[in-house]
């Protein structure tokens, strides 16, 4: 926080910052597993397009929807890797997070960033099966992204990345 917003709150470590994304990593992981066996996708039966951009809105339903709708109070702005960890997400003000700078930081990871790596792939996949395969060569520019963006986080004092700066987000410990 800025010494002009009048609050200074503890941003979150970075290793909180990994252990909250390595237990939604996998949250999501087995919610897609369940997804995909329901619609009978194997090795041998791919997945459709609409199957995997279903997939895709369980991502943005799991990093948008839970943290704003579902999680009320004092844990808006978790997901439950943060719930788990004991982080939130809120405005770099210190105000609660917002529904348009939630659903922008989101876009950012996913797209961008490339974070969801499950969601995005299924994402680029379901774009390839409408016959555009050289979409799939925007993975490179995500992990260059990505890799920028933990940078940023080990170099800020804030622990920002850039689809906090992008959201004008930062993750907080939750009790202070």
């Amino acid at each position: 926080m800025s010494k002009n917003n009048q609050k200074t709150v503890l941003t979150a470590p970075n290793l909180k910052r990994l252990g909250a994304y390595i237990i939604d990593f996998i949250i999501l992981y087995l919610v897609y597993f369940v997804f995909f066996t329901f619609f009978g996708v194997t090795p041998e039966i791919p997945a459709t397009a609409p199957v995997f951009l279903g997939a895709v809105g369980l991502a943005l339903v799991y990093r948008i929807i839970i943290p704003f709708f579902v999680f009320k109070g004092d844990k808006q702005g978790m997901t439950v890797g943060k719930l788990a960890m004991g982080l939130k997400v809120i405005m770099a003000n210190g105000k609660a997070v917002t529904l348009p700078s939630l659903t922008i930081r989101s876009f950012f990871y996913f797209l961008i960033e490339g974070y969801e790596v499950m969601a995005l792939l299924y994402f680029l996949n379901a774009i390839a099966a409408f016959g555009f395969a050289e979409i799939v060569y925007l993975a490179y520019m995500n992990v260059t992204i990505a890799m920028a963006s933990v940078v940023i986080m080990f170099i800020k004092p804030s622990h920002r990345m850039l689809h906090d700066y992008v959201a004008n987000t930062v993750v907080i410990l939750a009790k202070q």
